[in-house]
């Protein structure tokens, strides 16, 4: 095989390595990242070639037996001693049973190669550095010669076709740990949870209080596989933490904490969780686990496994789900019709009535980047359904965020005037129809984009004396100012503005 056809091969296969490295790193957790993306990049650029002055030329060597030759004049363009530079040689080839001839050529040399030559100018050639019989004298600048850049080029090529073919999910490397349930060798093995990590995470939680098993504060697991378990010490107070590491779990020391009792779970919990189920519906096909939290959300409270869920850390949402099975609706606000049926749920769940004024705010709020603030609150961040409400006895308020079960911020409290609120409306009288026409019309006075359409807020709240205190909608969509309005429960526009 010619020399210029080891080099090509040389750079094709530098360039596989390097993609290769490239796309497992970038599609796997960073411990696969380094233990073999590195090593296949560092590997790809030791062996791909490098055009210089002389890989183009051939190194000059000698060979016994070889092909007679009689050096008759030698130029070196350097007599540097450390390096091999271009050298034109001038010589009477004579080939066995054939007519000798001139030639000259250009071949890579060191110093101590020259020196040699001059001593000893009859040399034996090897047969892939004897020259053509074609008369020419070859110039010092025709070194490297166009025929250098096939490499590098052949490289990025080759890199460049991998990284933009082949699609991602051929480097996501999938192990699945369940079959081999807690084992040390499924840490960091994939991009995302695995059964085995927590199954590892509960055995050895056991190990580390005489009653851990009954003081569970929180499992924590992570798509590298560095997870975490938090047990509280019911006989000092104290909490202890173990944390897993490439050397197997450790434990720490014990250390003061504001957790009690009623803050912690049991193992026994996590015996209804199906994870492979929950972790599926929590997905929903869209991204993987990356990460599961479980713990108890409040003092009392039932255990709740939040997971979060993405195509990558920089794009991930959290999604609850009870032990029991149940998996909070990661659900669109912009979809007003969904979101009133979720606002419905969590109305009949809380045995508000439907019928009677007892809210006094109704938020729906959309999550796109750029969705306007009309008033802080409890979902200004993260979108979703806010009720605020008064019965004759009782106010408090009902958040459901996206992923998430409906929740209160604060407990309830009662409500000393003992009567319903002045503009406070009724569940009934609100209808997904009317809050779409009022988005329409937002959006067409705010000349606001299309692709604006679900970074909405709407607010339905206690009006002012204009309004004779009825309940009206306030109304906001995408960056225009323009577009804030206030509107009847009918949808009739009222006025620009929220004041």
């Amino acid at each position: 095989m010619s020399r210029r056809a080891i080099f090509v091969l040389r750079a094709v296969g530098a360039g596989a390595l390097v993609a290769c490295g490239i796309g497992l790193g970038a599609n796997n957790g960073w411990l696969m990242a380094l233990i073999v993306g590195v090593p296949l990049i560092v590997t790809g650029v030791v062996i791909a070639p490098r055009p210089s002055r002389v890989s183009e030329l051939p190194v000059w060597t000698q060979a016994e037996p070889g092909v007679g030759a009689q050096v008759q004049a030698l130029t070196r363009s350097t007599l540097g001693d450390l390096d091999r530079q271009p050298c034109l040689v001038s010589a009477t080839v004579s080939p066995a049973d054939d007519t000798p001839y001139e030639a000259r050529w250009l071949a890579s040399m060191t110093r101590s190669d020259v020196t040699a030559l001059l001593d000893s100018p009859h040399v034996e050639l090897p047969d892939d550095l004897v020259p053509p019989r074609e008369p020419g004298t070859p110039e010092f600048d025709d070194v490297p010669g166009r025929h250098a850049l096939i490499y590098p080029a052949a490289t990025v090529a080759v890199l460049v076709v991998l990284l933009v073919l082949v699609p991602a999910s051929v480097w996501r490397v999938d192990v699945d740990a369940s079959s081999g349930v807690g084992s040390e060798s499924d840490r960091g093995s994939t991009d995302r949870v695995t059964a085995g990590q927590l199954t590892s995470a509960v055995r050895h939680a056991r190990t580390m209080a005489p009653a851990a098993a009954q003081n569970i504060l929180q499992i924590r697991l992570s798509e590298s596989g560095s997870d975490s378990v938090d047990v509280f010490l019911p006989d000092t107070g104290q909490v202890v933490s173990a944390y897993r590491s490439s050397n197997g779990w450790r434990d720490q020391p014990p250390r003061e904490t504001r957790s009690r009792s009623a803050d912690a779970f049991a193992l026994t919990d996590l015996d209804r969780f199906d994870f492979s189920a929950a972790a599926s519906a929590m997905v929903a096909g869209d991204g993987k686990l990356l990460g599961l939290d479980i713990k108890r959300p409040t003092a009392g409270a039932a255990p709740l496994a939040t997971g979060t869920v993405g195509p990558s850390v920089f794009d991930r949402r959290t999604v609850q789900a009870l032990l029991t099975g149940e998996v909070a609706e990661s659900f669109d606000p912009g979809d007003l019709s969904v979101s009133m049926r979720i606002a419905a749920d969590a109305i009949r769940g809380a045995r508000l009535p439907t019928t009677a004024p007892v809210l006094t705010r109704f938020e729906i709020r959309g999550t796109r980047q750029g969705t306007p603030i009309m008033r802080a609150g409890s979902i200004q961040n993260s979108g979703g359904v806010l009720i605020d409400y008064s019965t004759e006895t009782t106010t408090g308020s009902i958040v459901v965020r996206p992923g998430e079960f409906p929740t209160s911020d604060s407990p309830p409290y009662e409500n000393k005037a003992g009567r319903l609120p002045r503009g406070a409306a009724s569940f009934d009288q609100l209808s997904a129809a009317t809050f779409a026409r009022i988005r329409d019309d937002a959006m067409r006075r705010g000349g606001v984009d299309t692709f604006d359409r679900t970074a909405f807020d709407l607010q339905v709240t206690q009006g002012r004396s204009d309004d004779d205190y009825g309940p009206v909608i306030f109304a906001a969509v995408g960056p225009s100012n323009r577009s804030v309005g206030t509107y009847a429960l009918s949808g009739e526009f009222l006025r620009a503005g929220t004041s």
